[in-house]
């Protein structure tokens, strides 16, 4: 079957991460060598509160606040900041928040969102109404700031599946439609992805820009009763790419990986909000960060190649094998990525026979979670075979016409 291709840089741009730089009791503390971790890490897209509480008694909060948020963006890293929740903004109502992003914030802002999952950090009788009428405050107070003319503004989460159903549409009103698909401990299915999205047309209607703000795993092995099966450091490491990638593949123009940092200790691994990082909670990393530092780095090096990239790719593979061909936007080697999205195998591995159109010459087949470094393989008229298990696959592929 044809592969579908995508943009090299376009899905370089697709990949961002959770972060709370304000959790100054937490991990976050030591936000200097966070932003040297994800300067490693090769994500440049964050999201994280935005704060603005005019008391005098915040003063120094606010500062050192600030201090943070400037650290990330002179290492070049952009926000997507949340703007608070109706009734429960301790660090600043609509107008304070607006005014923020507009003035000191702006130039570390490049979206803002409306409330995060209020229907489970409030969900009173009445949580609808105050979500609608407070989204519309912040579109409103957002149109009238030319200085954010150009900054999209994020519709709302969920947390409750039925939630969207009972809000009503905001789609005049907001840019980009919000998703938070966490797949419950498996790599994610196209289907599901697809359902995410359609559960969230009351709210979104037409708009055609989907984020996934939130998207991730736990390890936390011990838990009990959490909504979210736990998965091991290693098996995320195996998921997390095949998330990125299937997201983008789907339609997602960008997913926050949640989160940065595990933010507090939690040796019996009870407590699934303390091990969703991608780093401990002492900063060393985990495989999935590892992997999907390997994934962008591989990406990223195969575009700056010096060779004419293959534009075509054709597969032969198990209906459960996905597959996506990224292609630099000029000179460059182009990658194609394979990776099983199904739930459950009769077989271990999957036999893929792949087809890079005008290549010639030895190909390079990266596993990302053990290096950027891959096994070279032969090509017969563009024609080589792979076996795909359980993790993604890079196929770096020869320049095309040798």
């Amino acid at each position: 079957m044809p592969v579908p291709a995508a943009g090299a840089e376009r899905f370089l741009d697709s990949v961002g991460v959770v972060t709370h730089l304000a959790y100054f009791d937490t991990t976050y503390a030591r936000w200097a060598e966070l932003v040297e971790r994800l300067r490693e890490l090769g994500v440049r897209h964050l999201r994280d509160e935005a704060y603005a509480n005019p008391s005098p008694s915040w003063d120094g909060w606010n500062a050192r606040y600030r201090t943070a948020v400037a650290r990330a963006r002179r290492a070049g890293m952009r926000f997507l900041f949340i703007l608070g929740k109706p009734g429960m903004n301790p660090g600043g109502g609509a107008r304070q928040l607006i005014a923020a992003v507009a003035g000191p914030l702006r130039a570390a802002t490049e979206a803002v969102e409306a409330p995060n999952e209020l229907d489970h950090f409030d969900g009173t009788r009445g949580w609808q109404d105050r979500l609608y009428r407070y989204t519309l405050e912040l579109a409103r107070r957002k149109r009238a700031h030319s200085a954010l003319a150009q900054v999209p503004l994020v519709g709302p989460s969920f947390a409750r599946w039925e939630s969207p159903s009972t809000v009503g549409a905001l789609s005049r009103h907001v840019d980009i439609c919000n998703i938070h698909p966490y797949p419950g401990g498996r790599v994610p299915t196209p289907a599901r992805i697809a359902l995410e999205i359609a559960r969230m047309r009351p709210v979104c209607g037409g708009v055609r820009r989907v984020w996934a703000t939130e998207a991730g795993y736990h390890n936390a092995l011990a838990a009990r009763g959490a909504s979210q099966p736990p998965v091991s450091e290693e098996q995320a490491a195996a998921f997390l790419p095949a998330l990125l990638l299937e997201h983008f593949r789907s339609g997602v123009e960008r997913t926050y990986i949640y989160e940065l940092a595990d933010q507090l200790p939690d040796p019996g691994r009870r407590d699934p909000e303390l091990h969703y990082g991608l780093l401990r909670s002492d900063l060393s990393r985990k495989p999935a960060f590892v992997a999907v530092r390997n994934l962008l780095r591989t990406v990223a090096r195969a575009a700056r190649a010096r060779s004419l990239p293959v534009r075509k790719a054709v597969i032969r593979a198990d209906p459960g094998v996905r597959a996506l061909l990224i292609v630099p936007r000029g000179r460059g080697r182009s990658l194609l990525a394979l990776w099983r999205s199904a739930p459950y195998y009769p077989r271990a591995v999957s036999t893929v026979t792949v087809q890079l159109q005008g290549a010639s010459g030895t190909a390079s087949v990266v596993d990302p979670r053990e290096s950027t470094t891959g096994r070279p393989v032969a090509t017969r008229d563009g024609r080589l075979v792979v076996e795909v298990g359980d993790h993604p696959l890079l196929v770096v592929a020869p320049g095309a016409g040798g």
